[in-house]
């Protein structure tokens, strides 16, 4: 962003999802299956302080380049960043070709807008060979992992897949009710029922010893399953989109076959639990951007702007916390120089054709003057 402007959390989640975001959660979850597994074996423990340090940074990295971490900046992130997963733009089955269009421009109002454009654009614009070529590979690799993994653990798996019918039910209930953010959110919360359901499914094994004990099977068949929900997705959507293929040359309406399937992409995004794994890894990222915020708020409060005169540079680090940016002092430029030691004579230098009486808003939300005005002339 520019030097003058907080870049929303908003923001920062559209541009670092797929570079960012989506690896870190992958990483943290091998690292979590080989904890699971350590533990499970009793044998030795290896730090593995390179894996923690990336998926760490790679979670809090866009946020500490993130400029001016202040507290009603912080809150108003809050607000937005949480209207930004829960809001209902581009749920309609009307606006899919709307949702799409925004995914293209890089203007999606919403989390489900971003997730589903990405998952439409993926499944319509990638060739039909390569997407059952890579279907292929995922199922031998699934089948590979599940003749690996005992029969014992597997049996966990049941009490995810009647977790799964009861989610279904609600995602029914979700798009029939006028798309509840209740039903949505109860969809997430349900999966904490595997406990109390593993006993109705396989009785005192669930608990005995303990159910701390018996946490490694309930994580590994948990991610199996998980792999194999994502692998019936994929096998689901390269039907639809063989099937789209299928219509469209055998001389039907290539926009009603792709409406259709777009469709089709839209349910698979909800009742194969894409959009709740994504709210879940969206309050992660939220609660990581509070603490972190939070942190880089106290060390320029008590550290004179350090932050800021880190990240950007000791002419913005002079601004107190209360204070508008030059709402009262006139600017003062660096030795009245640039940093490569040349005269400001002209704004376009400084990157900017505002002219002097051009008013802004600054990172305060307030209106002010621009950053820099050249010097007056004597």
């Amino acid at each position: 962003p520019m030097a003058n402007q907080h870049q929303t959390w908003r923001d920062i989640y559209v541009t670092y999802s797929k570079s960012h975001y989506k690896p870190a959660f992958t990483l943290m979850k091998f690292y979590i299956i080989y904890q699971v597994l350590v533990h499970q074996t009793f044998q030795g423990n290896l730090p593995m302080v390179l894996i923690v340090i990336s998926f760490t940074s790679w979670l809090i990295t866009p946020i500490i380049f993130s400029p001016f971490p202040r507290w009603p900046l912080i809150e108003q992130d809050i607000k937005e960043f949480s209207a930004f997963v829960n809001g209902k733009a581009g749920k309609e089955e009307s606006e899919l070709l709307e949702v799409v269009s925004r995914g293209k421009t890089g203007k999606a109002r919403t989390m489900w807008e971003c997730g589903l454009a990405a998952e439409i654009s993926l499944w319509s614009e990638t060739s039909t060979l390569v997407l059952a070529v890579y279907v292929c590979v995922e199922a031998i690799i699934t089948l590979y992992v599940m003749l690996l993994i005992p029969a014992e653990i597997l049996d966990f798996m049941w009490i995810y897949i009647i977790t799964l019918a009861f989610n279904c039910l609600l995602v029914f209930g979700y798009l029939t009710s006028n798309l509840s953010n209740i039903l949505l959110n109860l969809q997430t919360v349900s999966w904490l029922l595997a406990v109390p359901v593993g006993k109705l499914v396989l009785g005192d094994r669930v608990h005995f010893p303990s159910i701390l004990s018996r946490a490694p099977e309930f994580v590994i068949a948990f991610v199996v399953f998980v792999h194999v929900l994502s692998l019936l997705k994929q096998l689901y959507l390269l039907i639809l989109r063989v099937v789209c293929d299928a219509r469209v040359c055998a001389g039907g309406s290539r926009s009603i076959a792709q409406r259709h399937f777009y469709e089709g992409i839209r349910r698979s995004f909800l009742y194969f639990q894409v959009h709740q794994a994504d709210m879940v890894e969206a309050y992660i990222i939220m609660c990581a951007n509070t603490v972190v915020s939070l942190l880089l708020a106290g060390v320029d409060y008590i550290g004179c702007n350090v932050h800021t005169w880190w990240l950007l540079n000791r002419e913005l680090s002079r601004t107190k916390q209360k204070d508008k940016y030059l709402s009262k002092d006139p600017p003062r430029q660096e030795s009245a120089t640039q940093r490569d030691g040349s005269v400001v004579t002209d704004l376009s230098d400084l990157g900017s054709d505002r002219s002097g009486e051009t008013e802004f808003t600054d990172h305060a939300g307030q209106t002010s003057r621009p950053l820099l005005q050249p010097p007056p002339q004597r």
